[in-house]
């Protein structure tokens, strides 16, 4: 979680991602840059998109990324 970062924020950018048809985070590591999802700016949506596929891409590795 980020600095400063609520746990109300998390609820709301999930429930706007949902709304945008991402349910999942390997969903939101797939999804192409600058995808619409209404109610977040595009720079909170590339932090999260950008997040997520670094998750997916340390998923079972020995170590973290």
């Amino acid at each position: 979680m980020q600095k400063g970062t609520t746990v109300g924020q998390i609820h709301t950018a999930t429930r706007l991602l949902r709304g945008a048809g991402i349910r999942t985070r390997r969903a939101l590591a797939a999804a192409s840059p600058g995808t619409p999802v209404d109610g977040m700016g595009s720079p909170a949506f590339e932090r999260l998109r950008a997040q997520a596929a670094l998750q997916v891409r340390g998923e079972g590795r020995a170590t973290p990324l």
